[in-house]
């Protein structure tokens, strides 16, 4: 009890906790802010026709529209990078609330009513013990969370958000060079007239293409793993923790008791 209410006051997890923290939402938004602008780019080819006028008749034809599904999955990940955001956000404001001194100050004073009743030969009230631990998750729970999420995301998922950060920030790097394209004339041209300009230039649309699509493929497969990543950071393992936390503190004051 008296290193709990030490570590209370003298605070030595709030400051690495808080420095991981800053650290996730960076990274979080950066992945965020990836995602959109590759969504964007997306967006511009999806919306991209080729117009042609056989026999006097405009046709237009939307091949990009093929790109729907991917950038509807590309939207949703950087919206998934976003809540990722908030998340660490939340994060920081409940380790500023839990180092706020109103919150030692009714930590040390229920740890002496609680030692108080039990060196008393008494036994503590469940009332008692549960605001014990209520306080203790309150001050030391999210901290500890944190400092052991980052523990375990260094040790096994560092690698998958390192390649992935890397691969969709290429992939968005070569959406962002338009394709070579060929514009035609504002005068009406039959469709043989449309297809003798178009053809010299195919070889070179289909290499580009195939290679921003196959890129864009390999991005996806890592937005899935990054999604992973960033839910176990911000969701699974914290949860998990403190699940452990609160059975770890009713155990040892139960056993007390």
């Amino acid at each position: 009890m008296a290193i709990l209410i030490s570590c209370s006051w003298l605070a030595p997890m709030d400051a690495p906790a808080l420095k991981l923290v800053d650290e996730g939402f960076k990274k979080a938004l950066a992945t965020y802010a990836t995602a959109r602008a590759l969504n964007g780019f997306v967006s511009v080819i999806q919306g991209t026709g080729i117009s042609a006028t056989p026999a006097g008749m405009g046709l237009t034809f939307m091949p990009g529209q093929l790109l729907a599904p991917v950038n509807e999955l590309i939207k949703n990940f950087a919206d998934i990078m976003l809540v990722a955001s908030v998340a660490f956000g939340v994060q920081k404001v409940l380790i500023s609330i839990g180092s706020y001194w109103m919150l030692s100050t009714a930590l040390t004073l229920t740890v002496f009513c609680w030692l108080g009743v039990y060196y008393r030969k008494l036994i503590p009230s469940a009332f008692l013990t549960k605001i014990l631990i209520v306080l203790l998750m309150a001050r030391f729970a999210i901290p500890l969370s944190v400092i052991t999420t980052d523990m375990i995301s260094n040790s096994f998922l560092q690698k998958e958000y390192s390649e992935g950060q890397k691969v969709i920030e290429i992939t968005s790097s070569e959406w962002s060079k338009p394709n070579p394209s060929y514009v035609p004339k504002e005068e009406p041209r039959s469709l043989l007239d449309e297809l003798k300009a178009w053809l010299p230039k195919m070889p070179e649309l289909n290499i580009n293409l195939n290679q921003k699509l196959d890129s864009l493929k390999n991005a996806t497969n890592h937005m899935i793993n990054l999604t992973v990543v960033f839910l176990c950071q911000t969701l699974i393992l914290p949860l998990l923790f403190l699940w452990i936390f609160w059975g770890i503190m009713r155990g040892l004051l139960s056993s007390l008791r």
